[in-house]
């Protein structure tokens, strides 16, 4: 006559003979960023912006001023729109002091930003300037890029910022394409 073994036996037998010889499972990878695994269409309408964004990257979601942001591993994007009641600058003269006083301003924030370059551009037709760097960010180094584009009476501004040793790949499958890919509008309820 077969007795029943009470539950807690099986499970213990089962879960000690599944433990017995397994290797130690590698701990996963955190820090490095995803590729980006295609990208998506972003829109937002209110904001006057769109985008692609990288699909497989996580998407928190913003709070104004901020309009976007992703985030993989020790990566992130943020997409800012701040209104701006002063004239936003148009000529040569007037960008060239906007990136002065961007660089000014970074490194009144952040004593430790370092400028590896900055200069003037123009973004889907708009006059725009990248600021690009590095700089200590909660204790850890980071390279930042941080472009801001003069549009529709705002500031839109694209910051992005990675460890060193992801920081060329991340610009390159991320950052660039997402840049390329801006297009700005006047925001809708602005009319």
């Amino acid at each position: 006559m077969r007795r029943a073994l009470p539950a807690t036996v099986l499970t213990g037998a089962v879960l000690g003979a599944a433990g017995c010889g397994a290797q130690p499972q590698p701990t996963p990878d955190t820090a490095t960023p995803l590729p980006p695994g295609g990208t998506v269409r972003v829109r937002l309408p209110d904001a006057g912006v769109s985008f692609a964004a990288p699909r497989a990257w996580q998407r928190p979601t913003a709070e104004p001023p901020q309009v976007a942001q992703f985030a993989s591993g020790t990566a992130a994007v943020a997409l800012w729109r701040y209104p701006r009641t002063e004239p936003l600058p148009r000529t040569a003269k007037g960008l060239r002091q906007a990136r002065s006083d961007l660089e000014a301003a970074v490194k009144a924030r952040n004593g430790g930003f370092s400028t590896t370059s900055a200069r003037v551009l123009r973004v889907d037709g708009r006059p725009a300037v990248e600021l690009r760097g590095t700089a200590t960010v909660a204790g850890r180094p980071r390279t930042i890029r941080s472009l801001h584009v003069y549009a529709f009476g705002a500031e839109v501004v694209v910051d992005a910022l990675a460890d060193p040793s992801q920081a060329r790949r991340t610009d390159r499958e991320v950052v660039a394409p997402l840049v390329r890919s801006l297009r700005l509008r006047a925001p809708q309820g602005s009319r």
